[in-house]
């Protein structure tokens, strides 16, 4: 009888240790999955993207083009501003992680 209780109470201890090891790999996973789709890193990289593609239409920006907003090359202006703007929000996503703000 002892046998067969030492026996029980180890398979108990068991199935404890991989029902925990489960729950800790699902939280891991929600962690990993809640940082990959994070808004803030989706619009940061969009507006990187646009930035970038601004920024390069104001480096080759004609004088005709210039004139057209006033004498401001918007393009490039506005490329570096949302350039910023997207280096505000991947860097906000990577200092605060969303599953470290989901723990909270």
């Amino acid at each position: 009888m002892t046998t067969e209780s030492t026996t029980a109470a180890q398979e108990d201890e068991l199935i404890t240790q991989i029902e925990q090891a489960e729950a800790q790999a699902d939280s891991e996973r929600a962690a990993r999955a809640a940082n990959l789709f994070d808004l803030r890193r989706i619009i940061g990289g969009l507006f990187a993207i646009y930035g970038v593609i601004l920024f390069v239409l104001g480096l080759a920006a004609s004088q005709k083009e210039i004139d057209k907003a006033a004498g401001w090359n918007l393009n490039l202006w506005v490329g570096l501003a949302m350039i910023i703007v997207a280096a505000i929000f991947i860097g906000w996503a990577m200092a605060r992680p969303l599953s470290e703000q989901l723990d909270d």
